[in-house]
């Protein structure tokens, strides 16, 4: 690059950034460069999905030399398994597990809220903890309930940090059952037919007819 040229940063037909200037109202982006380098850049900070797309980069030559890019933004992925409903057994422990997948970097904090409140601080309730922790490049909430009551049915969020809040809806059934049915299913009648209907068809075909 020659001596005195100018370099600028835009995007489709904005100019975001000439020199060491702004030229947008939008503060998160910012020109780079140190002093003696031939390296220009341009800083981005809290990414969003709509930054994506072309970016050129040109300088201020004659002619003007000019260059494209193309941002692809990777949109982390917030989900709780099983939702959007969950069935649980009365008396029984269960666990919902919010899966984060594809951010930048792990969020400092995961919230979980029940029916609005902040569970970590909600001392009303034993037998209720909340475990998070790193597998490979997900970040992994567990929130665990022992000994499932009607109290604790109602809406659970999963809230990391800068990123989109998850909601599961949690039924407690009064059930003889002892273990947790954890289902992001249907709700139980709707098997219970299913099953007596396939029980209907093998009868048909277990019993004997009558020779003509």
């Amino acid at each position: 690059m020659r001596l005195g040229s100018k370099v600028s940063w835009g995007r489709d037909i904005e100019v975001l950034t000439g020199g060491l200037s702004r030229f947008t109202d939008d503060r998160r982006f910012q020109p780079l460069h140190q002093e003696y380098s031939q390296d220009w850049g341009l800083r981005i900070l809290s990414v969003r999905a709509s930054d994506a797309g072309w970016y050129f980069c040109q300088i201020s030559t004659s002619p003007p030399v000019s260059h494209q890019i193309y941002l692809n933004v990777v949109e982390p992925q917030v989900e709780i398994v099983g939702a959007p409903e969950l069935y649980i057994n009365r008396g029984s422990d269960a666990t919902l597990t919010c899966i984060i997948r594809g951010a930048h970097k792990a969020p400092e904090n995961v919230r979980w809220t029940h029916d609005s409140k902040l569970v970590q601080y909600d001392l009303s309730r034993a037998g209720v903890r909340i475990r998070t922790y790193q597998e490979g490049n997900n970040t992994i909430s567990k929130f665990l309930i022992e000994r499932a009551m009607p109290s604790d049915s109602g809406e659970y969020f999963c809230d990391p940090d800068g990123l989109q809040q998850v909601k599961v809806t949690v039924h407690i059934l009064n059930g003889d059952h002892p273990a947790a049915m954890q289902t992001g299913g249907q709700p139980c009648h709707r098997v219970t037919s299913a099953v007596a209907l396939l029980c209907c068809w093998l009868l048909l075909l277990l019993t004997p007819t009558s020779p003509c």
